[in-house]
Order: structure tokens, then sequence, then C-alpha cells
């Protein structure tokens, strides 16, 4: 689950159009990293970050919006 008090603006557009609140939708964070062996602790990560309305399930939303990140993770 996912809550914000701050909404994007595809958000807003999309509240608007299905009728929905995207304050408290649903969310996944599928996440892959990439690690060598010559350094264990640093890794390079890509992570989808996906806000759903699951089909009206939640905030009667119909979809909301992705993000993609990548990053650079150190491990202590």
């Amino acid at each position: 689950m996912s809550a914000v008090t701050g909404k994007t603006g595809i958000e807003k557009d999309r509240e608007e159009r299905y009728d929905g609140n995207a304050t408290f939708i649903g969310f996944l964070g599928p996440e892959l990293s990439f690690r060598w062996r010559g350094a264990p602790n640093l890794e390079l990560t890509w992570q989808l970050h996906h806000r759903s309305g699951g089909g009206g399930t939640f905030g009667d939303m119909g979809g909301t919006s992705n993000a993609n990140t990548i990053g650079i993770r150190y491990r202590f």
C-alpha cells in the first residue's frame, strides 16, 4: 500500500478521469540488482515504482503512475 500527501500531475489528471482518489492506493516495487565479485558491497540497482488502483479496487482508480529508478547501493 502507498499513501501520499502530494500527488504527481499524472495522478491528479487520472483522479479527474476516473473520479477517484490516489491518496491511498496499491504499490509494487520490483527490483533488479547487479553485483561484481571484485566489489561485493557495491551494487547497481534498477527499481520500478508502480502505484496502482488495482483496476478500481483502491481509491476508485483505474490506473496511476510508474517511475523507474537507477541507483548505486553500498552495503556496510
